[in-house]
Order: C-alpha cells, then structure tokens, then sequence
C-alpha cells in the first residue's frame, strides 16, 4: 500500500495548499445549486460532507441506461459484478465486496424513493423509467438509512406528480451484434386535479436481446461435433424482458403533503447461468452448453409518505411494503439427462446416446424448483426542527422482514446417490459414509427426493438523532448517532427419500417385470413418508451503536471536509445440515462492521468544478460465504478483517458554450488484513478483496451544436476497468491446476460508447451506439465441477461483456 500512502500524502498537502489560495469570486452565487434527495432532506450537494455521485435524468435518457450496469458503469468508485439470474449481481462501492451466500445482506443498500428495496441474497435491478436522478452515496450510510448501507448506498429518486397535465411517450429499438434485437416502450402521463392534488401514471416495456446462443451437448467441445447431428443452437438465450407501471399521487393541503407511490416490475430473462466451452469455431464466449434456464422476478412497492410542517417542526411518516417473488420458471436443461442433472439436452433433437453417457445408459428426468418469497414492512418516524444555525433531526424505525425460501428436487434413475446430499462433486465423501453408517446415509438407491422450507423473520428497532451546527455561515458541524436491536428467527423444515436396501430391492423387482409400476410407486411414496425429515428453530439478537460525525467548512467555492462515520450489515443463520461426520456447520454468524475516516474537498466555479476525496476504511468481522465440501452447501463465518485506503478525484469543466468534459477516476489499496480458524484455507493475509479493481477511470465529452433541425448533443464517453480477482486458489496446493489460477484473475478491459440527442420542439431523438470497439472482456466467471470430467479444460461458467449494440429512442410530449 505504499504507493497509494504517497499518493494519499501529495493529496492532502496540496489540498492544504487550495485553502489558502482560493480568492473571492463575485460569482460564486451564481453556480448552480444541485440538490441531493437520497438523504432524509433534500440538500444542496455544495453543502454535503459525503462523496456522492449523480446522473441527471437528461443522462439517464440520452446514454440509455436501463439498470445497475449501465448506472455504475458511470461512477469509478462503484463496482458491479453480474449474477447468473435477475437480482443477483453483486454492486460494491469503495471496494467493500467479498463472497457471500444467497441468506446475507447485501454491502449496498438500494433505494426506490425513500424506501430500501435491498433483500437478502439478492437486489431487484430497477429499470429507471421517468426518474429525477441517480445517486450513489460513498461510505456508510447506516445512521440515517439502517442496515445494508454498511458501504454505501444507490438511490433511484422517481419524478414526483406536478401540478400540471402532460403526457410522454417514448419508443426505442436496439440490435446487438452477432445476436437479438430489443425494444423499449413507455409512457408518462401527468394529471393535476387541482393545486391540492397530482397524479402520475408510468408504463413500460423493454427487452435487452441477448447474444449467447446455446449448444446444448456437456461433451460437444467443438462445434465441429454438432454438426453432423444436424443440431441447430437456440439462439440469443440470455434475453432480459421488463414489464411495469409506476403510480404516484401527491396531495398538498397548505403545511401537511402526503405522496403515494405504487411501482411493480415483473422481469423474465433466460440463460445467464451458461456453460463456455472454447468453441472457437462457432465464437468465443458466445456459445453455451450449460443451463438453459428462464428466472422470473415478480417485484412491488407500495410507498406512503405524509409530511406536516409546524412553524419550524417538519414532522414527517415513511411506511411501505415491500413483496417480491423470484422463482425458476422453466428449466429444459434438467429434463432427459444423466447424473449430472444440468448437462442435457436443450434442444428438440434429443440424442439418448450423448446424454446416456454419464448415467450409464439410462437418462433420467430432474427437477428443481426453488421458488423465493420476500415480504417487508417498514414504518418510520422522521422528526427535524430547523432555524438559522442548526438542524436537529430525530427518529425512530420498526421494520420487520419474512423471507421465504422453499425448494422441491426429484432426481429419477440415479443409481449412484448415497446419501440425503446429493454427491455432485463430493460423491466420494458419501460412499464413505454410506458404507460406514447406511441407515443414516443411504445405500445405493433409485429414486431420490427432497425438500426444503426456510421460514426466516428479521425484526429491527432503532432510534436515531443528528446535529447539524452552523457558525460564522462558514463552519458545519454534524453528530449523530443511532441505537439497532435486531432479532432474527429461523425456522428451518427439510425432508425427503433417499434410496435404500429397500428401495434397490424394489428398483429390482421393477425392472424384472416382478412388481407393477403402479406397486413400485407406491412402495418409493410409503418409504418417502418416513425415511427423512426434521426440523430447526434458531433465534439470534444483536444490537449495535452507530456513530458519525463530520467537520464542513465553506467559502469562496471551495468546501473542506473530514469526516468519520460506522456501518453494520446485520449477522443471520446459516441452513443446517449434518456432515458426514456427523458435525454441523456454524449455525450463525455475526454483524459485521466498517468504519470509514474521510478528507475531501469540493471547488466549484462557473464553468468548471472539481471534487477529490481520500478515505481509510476498516472492515471488521467480515462476513466470509464459505461452501462445505461434504454437503455442497453455502453457509457463512465471520472471518476476520480488510483495508481499503482509497482516492476519487472528480472534474468538470465546460470549454466555451459548446464543449463540457467530465472526467474522474478511483485509484483503490485493498487486502484481507487479519483472519481466523473459520477462514478458508486458500484466504491469505494479504490477499485483495475479491471483483475489486486497484484503479478504475471514466472519461467523457459532449459536444453542443444547432442545425436547421433543431439543437444537438454529441457524447463520446469511455470507460477503463483494471485488473482483478475473481476468486480465491490454495497456491501452496502443488495439484491446483494452472487454468484454475488462470481463471480467478479477469482482465483489465475498456469500453467506449456514442449518443447523439437532437431535440425538436417537443420531439427528441436519441441514437447510441454501446461498446463501439466491441470488447468481449470477462466480467465474471466460476471454474468448473470435477463432475464435468468430459469438458475438463472448458472456461468454466462466464458472463462476457454485451457487444457492441446499436439502437434509437424517440421521445414525444403532447
């Protein structure tokens, strides 16, 4: 970390150097005022002691962003790595990011409104239609937001209804290259009933076509292979298609508004968890022979806000609801397969021979159903009392959670299941097992079934205040803190059959023709009811004291800034299952903690502003998610402590009346610093926290120009990613292979993009053109099971970057 303790040195001796160099500027009162709405009071951002990132709704529009990757794509100091399914991806800001299972909180919390929509395991992605802004705030957010904004926080901030009436509508296609076309659709009409009531209705439609086209054969490593089966690939299976409405109403009765907001989003995509053989025939990274899957992800929020002013009191009440379900749909890679159940066919010309292969000719059907139910209630209390030196706001939170996860799995025809854990990888462990203790593990069966229901409550109070003091209109002084009692209760329900002697002996009488199928069946039903099943209840507290505190100084344009604050994502229970051994996994883990120190500063001029901001922050307790070899279970360890030291410098500048440039960039020291007994054993003392680049920058420029047709924008913006690791590789193991360690590092890639806006009277037009030199980085990749002895030496389960993709918007107002 040397290099960065440098460059962090030079910062903070020049930024002594701006303070005492800024002369007054009679302008300073013109600049424009930017307002940020993430925090509980909308606050000019010239005023905020917080790093904090911003795109207009103008940007939102003209470079077509449509969810978190586009978004982050814009702000260095966030990273975004994309899961295999909707709301999966992983959004770290400053480099807080390590692995997790899907029963944790998220490090970012995500914003709709004034209402978190970040879940366990997983964050709905939102399509931004008809919002005022984006925001990132850096650094711990929870005082004022609670937990899961332990590294910082992502606000999507909606139009509110206007008291007027309008009506926009817009309409866009986009084709990527080499794969599907998309379309988007959507509509905003704005009602006022009078000057005491609003309205405003959105509907949208959009689909990002996909480009990775599907194979469909575990052992066709080239394509070559394919053709002479007469195979055609599915084409374009990593579709994404976004259906919703967003409903909001506002009523202003002289000191007291209420606002209402309704946003549903139901999303279907299909195929993002792909297989990638190097099929270098048919394309690199564009060819798929794994998981032909369809995800859906059915998303709703309803928000109610009520606000009453009393002299110098604003008393204000926050309650929402939060549903969301997110199941598998449909799943054809499971159907005609053998024991390893995701390697099948994916086409209608099925070939028994491929697939017999590896359930020693005799196919079997799987399925696999894990349907996810997420349900929160929020109500909160905001109380702030405000004159001409301070600001004192005060509160209180209930919110209650009730996660659902169930899952159903029916494995027909596996000769070579031993135990109530399928083998998978680790088969061997339970032949062991089996051997040694066959009435708790099994025998070689037939059929095997299972189930599982999690029924998890998280329940969170918390009181919170801050002080905000003003002296000499020059000084700030902020102080807060904030008390969190968490109770969370786990009730876990598993069973299922898994094959026995008696189960081999009736496979056998079956297949001799000396039992009917219709006793067959009933014989598996009757030992189903009683082989397997049990039943968990765990309960888990925690409480946490939270501080911030910060010192703002302002004059002349120039804002300096130190300031301290602590974030907490709360601990949970992890699914239990025995072992082989007959052991357990931990059944809870702890909170874990950051503490971020932060010195910034802000200049701003009238054609130019530049922001930078060096921080230190300490992670502590660190929520590790951690895989058992014997179960091929996930669970989580609270594994030790990380180091970020951090600088993000940020520039605007407006060259004449026609050119603006914008430039910033995030340079990141990051390593694991301490560990215990709970960690794996490939994590090293040192080792870099994982999907995190040392150094990201963005660059753009938009060109202003008129023409007979009307006025035009021309934006040519580029983004650069450095290196960074992907996962973790025990290097003391001499037997770890080369294209293992290979394929934990990702490689630095850069992406350039292209819009043009012309706006005519009331009509807007807006042409982009999306990762114009077409780079095909990897942007997240999974090595691959032993199981796949066939495919040994494939690249594993990867995401490549979307290609380059042309489309156009048009956008009208009556």
């Amino acid at each position: 970390m040397k290099k960065l303790d440098n460059v962090l040195l030079c910062f903070c001796a020049h930024l002594c150097l701006v303070s005492h160099s800024v002369s007054a500027n009679e302008n300073w009162q013109d600049i424009e005022v930017i307002s940020i709405t993430a925090l509980k009071k909308a606050t000019p951002l010239q005023q905020i002691a917080k790093d904090i990132e911003l795109i207009s709704a103008d940007d939102i529009d003209s470079l077509h962003i449509t969810g978190f990757a586009d978004a982050i794509s814009l702000m260095p100091s966030a990273s975004y790595s994309p899961g295999f399914g909707p709301g999966q991806q992983s959004i770290a800001i400053r480099g807080v990011s390590l692995p997790s299972s899907r029963f944790q909180k998220p490090l970012t919390s995500v914003f709709l409104s004034k209402t978190s929509i970040a879940q366990t395991g997983m964050t709905p992605d939102l399509l931004p239609i008809d919002m005022q802004s984006i925001e990132l705030v850096k650094g711990p957010q929870s005082l004022l937001h609670g937990e899961s904004a332990m590294g910082g926080m992502i606000a999507y901030i909606p139009n509110k209804p206007t008291f007027d009436n309008s009506l926009t509508s817009s309409l866009g296609m986009s084709q990527v290259q080499g794969g599907g076309a998309g379309y988007h659709l959507s509509s905003t009409v704005n009602l006022a009933n009078s000057q005491e009531s609003a309205y405003r209705l959105s509907v949208f439609k959009d689909k990002v076509g996909g480009w990775i086209d599907n194979l469909g054969y575990v052992n066709t490593t080239t394509y070559e292979k394919m053709a002479h089966l007469g195979v055609e690939p599915e084409k374009n299976i990593n579709y994404l298609d976004t259906t919703g409405l967003r409903l909001s109403a506002l009523y202003d009765f002289d000191a007291t508004e209420v606002n209402l907001l309704i946003h549903h989003q139901y999303q279907k995509t299909g195929g993002l968890s792909n297989w990638n053989p190097n099929l270098n025939h048919f394309g690199r990274h564009k060819a798929a022979a794994r998981f032909r899957e369809h995800f859906s992800d059915d998303f709703t929020l309803a928000e109610l806000l009520v606000s009453h002013q009393i002299a110098d009191l604003t008393l204000s009440l926050n309650s929402s609801v939060v549903d969301r379900q997110y199941k598998r749909i449909e799943d054809l890679s499971r159907v005609s397969q053998g024991l390893d159940y995701w390697v099948g066919d994916f086409n209608s010309n099925y070939n028994a021979e491929l697939d017999a292969q590896l359930n020693h000719g005799q196919p079997a059907n799987s399925i696999r159903n894990r349907p996810i139910h997420f349900r929160k209630y929020n109500l909160e209390l905001l109380s702030e009392y405000q004159n001409k030196h301070w600001l004192l706001t005060f509160g209180g939170q209930y919110a209650k959670e009730h996660n659902n996860w169930q899952q159903q799995e029916i494995y027909q025809g596996i000769e070579t299941a031993y135990s109530s854990y399928i083998p998978f990888y680790w088969h061997e462990d339970y032949q062991a097992a089996a051997q040694s203790d066959p009435n708790t593990f099994g025998v070689i069966g037939h059929d095997t079934w299972f189930f599982s229901d999690r029924q998890e409550n998280i329940e969170q109070k918390s009181l919170f205040a801050n002080v905000d003091l003003t002296l000499a209109d020059h000084w700030r002084f902020s102080i807060g803190q904030r008390l969190v009692r968490l109770a969370i209760e786990n009730d876990y329900v598993q069973g299922g059959y898994f094959g026995d002697v008696s189960a081999s002996a009736a496979f056998a009488q079956h297949a001799q023709q000396q039992i009917t199928t219709q006793e067959y069946a009933q014989q598996v039903q009757q030992q189903v009811a009683n082989n397997y099943a049990s039943n968990w209840l765990f309960s888990s507290q925690d409480e946490r004291n939270l501080l911030s505190a910060s010192i703002n100084y302002a004059k002349f344009g120039l804002q300096t800034y130190l300031s301290y604050s602590q974030g907490f994502r709360p601990g949970g229970i992890n699914r239990i299952l025995v072992k082989a051994d007959g052991t357990q996994p931990l059944t809870e883990f702890k909170s874990d903690e950051l503490a971020s120190t932060e010195l910034g500063v802000k200049y701003a001029q009238q054609d130019w502003s530049v922001k930078a901001a060096v921080y230190k922050q300490d992670w502590s307790d660190i929520q590790l998610g951690l895989l058992d070899s014997q179960t091929s279970l996930s669970y989580t360890a609270n594994g030790g402590q990380a180091e970020i030291k951090g600088l993000d410098i940020e520039a605007k500048l407006s060259l004449g009346e026609h050119v603006e440039l914008h430039l910033a960039t995030t340079y990141l020291d990051h390593a694991i610093s301490a560990l215990n007994d709970t960690a794996l054993p490939e994590l090293q003392v040192g080792n870099p926290l994982i999907g995190i680049a040392d150094n990201k920058h963005f660059a753009a420029v938009k060109w202003f120009f008129t023409s007979e047709l009307g006025a035009h924008s021309l934006m040519l913006n580029a983004q650069y990613t450095g290196d960074r690791l992907n996962g973790y590789f025990n290097a003391g193991d001499p037997n770890t292979p080369e294209a293992d360690i290979e394929a934990v590092n990702i490689d630095s890639f850069s992406v350039a993009n292209l819009s043009l806006v012309t706006e005519l009277d009331k009509l807007t037009l807006s042409f982009y053109l999306d990762n114009i030199f077409n780079e095909g980085a990897i942007l997240a990749q999974e090595l691959s099971r032993k199981s796949f002895s066939a495919a040994r030496g494939d690249e594993g389960r990867i995401i490549s970057l979307q290609p380059r993709t042309f489309g156009f918007n048009v956008k009208y107002q009556f």
